[in-house]
C-alpha cells in the first residue's frame, strides 16, 4: 500500500474526528473522488459500519458546501474590480453561457454531479449571473440527494469487484489496484453523465432553476 494511504488510514483509526473533518474539506475542494478514497480505506482497515454512514452524510454535506462556496465566489467576484476586468478582457462575452445554465438548471446540475470537475464552474456561473440563492440551494440539494446514492453504489461495486484481483500478480501491489479503481470510478461517472444527458434529450426535459 502507498505510504500516504497507509498514513491516512492510520490517521483515521487514531483520530477519527480529524479524519472526518479532513474528508469533508477534501470533498469540498476535490469532489466525490475523496469519498471513494475514504470508503476504500474503510474496507482496507476494517472500519466499523458507522464509518460508512458518516462518509455518506459527509459526502452529501461536502458536495452542497462546495456548490455554495463556488456560487458565492462567483456572486462576490462579479461586482468587484477584478470581475469587471475579467469581463472586459473576455472576447465576445454576452452572458449566453449563464443564460443556458439558468434555463436548464436541473439538467446541468445533475449532469455536473457525475462529470468530474464540472460542478464548480456551473455553481460559479450561477453565482456570477446573480441567481437567487434559495433556488440555487434547492437544486443543489436535490441533485446531490439523487447523485450520492448512485456514486456510493459505484464505489461499493468497484471496491468489491476489484478486491479479488489482488490475487493477480499485476495487482499484488495495492497502489496499482487503487489507481485502477480511481480511473474506473471517474470513467463510470463520465458514462453516467452521458446517460443522463441522453435521457434528458429524449424526454426533452427543461426545468428552470
Amino acid at each position: 500500500m502507498p505510504i500516504y494511504l497507509k498514513l491516512l488510514g492510520e490517521f483515521a483509526i487514531q483520530n477519527k474526528i480529524l479524519f472526518y473533518i479532513y474528508t469533508y474539506l477534501a470533498i469540498i475542494f476535490m469532489g466525490n473522488i475523496s469519498s471513494f478514497i475514504a470508503l476504500w480505506l474503510g474496507f482496507e482497515f476494517n472500519f466499523q459500519k458507522y464509518h460508512f454512514i458518516i462518509i455518506l452524510i459527509l459526502t452529501y454535506l461536502g458536495d452542497i458546501s462546495g456548490d455554495i462556496l463556488w456560487f458565492n465566489l462567483g456572486k462576490l467576484l462579479k461586482n468587484t474590480k477584478l470581475g469587471k476586468f475579467i469581463i472586459s478582457h473576455i472576447q465576445h462575452y454576452n452572458g449566453k453561457f449563464e443564460e443556458i445554465i439558468q434555463k436548464n438548471g436541473f439538467k446541468w446540475f445533475l449532469f455536473s454531479k457525475f462529470f468530474y470537475g464540472s460542478s464548480p464552474p456551473i455553481s460559479f456561473s450561477l453565482g456570477w449571473s446573480n441567481q437567487e440563492f434559495k433556488k440555487f440551494l434547492k437544486i443543489s440539494s436535490t441533485t446531490t440527494l439523487i447523485s450520492v446514492p448512485i456514486l456510493f453504489g459505484i464505489s461499493y461495486g468497484l471496491i468489491f469487484g476489484l478486491t479479488p484481483l489482488r490475487t493477480i500478480k499485476l495487482f499484488e501491489k495495492f497502489e496499482w489496484l487503487f489507481i485502477a479503481g480511481l480511473i474506473l470510478f471517474i470513467l463510470l461517472e463520465f458514462l453516467i453523465s452521458k446517460l443522463i444527458k441522453k435521457i434528458f434529450s429524449i424526454l426533452n426535459i427543461n426545468q428552470k432553476i
